[in-house]
């Protein structure tokens, strides 16, 4: 039997995480329990909140189009100038795979690698 209990949140999205100072981690349990209220319901609003200002800035076509320029200045780079255009797309797409871009953005940004 739980005494101190807050509404549970449904398992939707993609799981995120960071490592926090055991002051903020043990501040942020402290007050979840007196709000009755859940980290995950916190961090949530935090990043959201965040995102909608950082879009006022930087929209998606903008961000697309810093990726693809730091891409291109990587290209002209000596240690990559000697591969064919095929290998340097391979690889630029494993990276952007593993650091879990969205395929349909990994394939616009391919197409600008010349």
């Amino acid at each position: 039997m739980t005494i101190l209990k807050a509404d549970k949140v449904s398992k939707q999205g993609t799981m995120i995480g960071t490592h926090v100072g055991e002051r903020t981690f043990n501040y942020l349990s402290l007050y979840c329990v007196a709000k009755k209220t859940l980290k995950s319901r916190i961090l949530t609003k935090l990043f959201l909140d965040w995102i909608s200002k950082q879009k006022l800035v930087y929209s998606e076509p903008k961000l697309l189009k810093m990726i693809i320029d730091e891409i291109k200045t990587q290209r002209r780079k000596k240690r990559y100038r000697t591969m064919s255009l095929d290998e340097f797309r391979e690889i630029t797409e494993e990276e952007l795979l593993r650091k879990k871009v969205p395929i349909d953005y990994i394939a616009k940004i391919l197409l600008e690698i010349e």
